[in-house]
């Protein structure tokens, strides 16, 4: 679950998205039963869109596990609202419209595109910053105990954004390094996100902190601020990976 990072803007094929080398990873691993990864990923979505989608829509999938990489469009968009227009009056010529493009990859994707409204983002200052990481917390706390009642697992993480961690930034990324106070202030968002993992940990099964997962990386990987390549992809689904096996090791068991 998460925004159009997960989803997969710009891979080269559903199987380069962070989902589909996921799926990879699990199929080698050659587990005696059929791990099916679902690519829930919606363009524009934040915390508020990708909890409704969890409980409105996605639990009926009857998911054993609920990866959540996130945190990024909610500390650049930072809407201070919960609004969905969910219309259908309103909303049933557009779906039209959508279904004749054919470019989405999953019906995720046409989902977002029907109920996301577009806000403008809110200025920046201390108290906005708390507003969006506490709501940012609230959320997934709410979320985790609900679809722990449903016997589904969680794994929640905060996904890393040029300028985040150590990853040295190149020349073709420069231009798209934060440099003013709203971009920079993005990158404390996400800090405060990070800091709140702790308190999500009593709720949700596992969380972490990938803001970090390009340290090591001697090349470049973003194609603007938050985009990564499909190498990107790879590592990241790595990560998730590792992050994910014991849970469901322990379902198989």
């Amino acid at each position: 679950v998460g925004g159009s990072t997960i989803y997969g803007a710009a891979s080269q094929s559903d199987k380069t998205t962070i989902p589909g080398y996921l799926q990879e990873m699990f199929d080698k691993e050659n587990f005696d039963l059929n791990i099916e990864v679902i690519n829930a990923g919606i363009s524009s979505a934040y915390s508020f869109s990708e909890s409704f989608y969890i409980k409105e829509t996605i639990l009926n999938l009857e998911p054993d596990l609920l990866i959540m990489y996130n945190g990024g469009n909610d500390a650049i968009e930072r809407h201070l609202d919960s609004s969905l227009n969910t219309n259908p009056n309103e909303t049933s010529e557009f779906v039209k419209t959508l279904l004749k493009i054919g470019e989405y990859r999953t019906p995720f994707f046409l989902l977002g595109k029907v109920f996301y409204q577009a806000v403008e983002p809110a200025p920046i200052d201390n108290e906005i910053k708390t507003q969006i990481i506490t709501l940012w917390k609230n959320r997934w706390v709410e979320t985790c105990e609900i679809v722990k009642n449903e016997g589904v697992s969680t794994l929640i993480t905060v996904q890393p954004m040029l300028g985040t961690g150590t990853k040295e930034i190149f020349p073709d990324e420069k231009k798209f390094a934060p440099d003013d106070e709203f971009e920079l202030g993005a990158l404390e968002i996400l800090e405060g996100m990070a800091t709140s993992l702790t308190e999500l940990n009593s709720k949700c099964d596992i969380t972490y902190d990938l803001r970090g997962a390009f340290d090591d990386i001697k090349n470049p990987l973003y194609f603007d601020h938050i985009h990564i390549s499909d190498k990107g992809h790879e590592i990241i689904a790595k990560q998730l990976f590792d992050l994910s096996l014991p849970i469901v090791r322990n379902d198989i068991n």
